[in-house]
């Protein structure tokens, strides 16, 4: 009888024992993460843009723009995408708001001048880069676009200063270096005197010639006037050295690419 009782003891203790194991309280899962913020979102999309992968990007600098519509950088960042799709007036639109909430920024007027600058609008490209460089830009792109624009206008002396000022930004920048060592050439030209060629003798200037006497007046009457004769054959000019040459328009440089 008590080797019964010990087994149904045993058996209940091995029943409680199981039963309060079942009823202890699972773990919950863990909470989800929580969603990105506003700028993380736009950190993110900075190294799409970065990556070149403009496509992906566009639609969350879109809607972020609504997000963070104070926000310079956003607006930059959707101009530069939405130039390299080829919409140049919403990229435009873009990067001109972007230059209005940073003012100080010289990042957008680069951008801007440079768009213009490969739509042909010369007078508004040079105002957009020479406020980027106002705003001491970093950028080399911004003094190699206002060097090309110096030479087109034949001012040889800024455009060599514009692609000086480029190549210390960045010495690698070859570019920059060609279109410096071609403005050379073409400026130096158009400042060298015109040489006259080998072996010509240089004609000696005119003399002028002295005034005749002055004639003894005569009292005798005035004779009549003789019939009019053919007039003799004039003299020849003596001439003048040559006159220099006008110096040459220094040639345009290329198009960068």
């Amino acid at each position: 009888m008590s080797c019964h009782v010990r087994r149904l003891t045993v058996a209940c203790l091995a029943l409680c024992l199981g039963l309060a194991t079942a009823c202890q309280k699972q773990p919950s899962p863990p909470p989800p993460a929580p969603a990105p913020t506003a700028g993380q979102r736009l950190d993110a999309a900075r190294q799409t843009v970065l990556a070149g992968d403009c496509a992906r990007a566009l639609p969350e600098l879109e809607a972020l723009t609504r997000e963070l519509p104070q926000s310079g950088e956003t607006f930059l960042l959707l101009g530069l995408c939405r130039a390299k799709q080829g919409q140049s007036d919403r990229a435009e639109a873009a990067l001109a708001k972007a230059s209005s909430l940073e003012p100080g920024n010289p990042r957008p007027l680069e951008a801007l001048g440079i768009l213009r600058y490969g739509q042909g609008r010369r007078p508004e490209a040079k105002e957009a880069l020479g406020r980027a460089a106002d705003l001491k830009s970093a950028n080399p792109q911004t003094y190699y676009y206002l060097g090309n624009l110096a030479m087109q206008a034949g001012q040889c002396v800024q455009a060599l200063d514009y692609y000086r000022l480029s190549m210390v930004k960045d010495p690698a920048f070859g570019d920059a270096f060609k279109e410096y060592r071609a403005a050379a050439a073409a400026c130096s030209k158009s400042a060298r005197p015109t040489v006259p060629p080998p072996g010509a003798a240089p004609k000696k200037p005119a003399v002028p010639a002295a005034a005749p006497a002055a004639k003894k007046t005569d009292a005798s009457p005035p004779a009549a006037p003789a019939s009019p004769s053919a007039p003799a054959a004039p003299k020849k000019a003596a001439t003048s050295p040559p006159a220099p040459a006008a110096s040459p328009t220094p040639a345009s440089p290329s198009s960068p690419q």
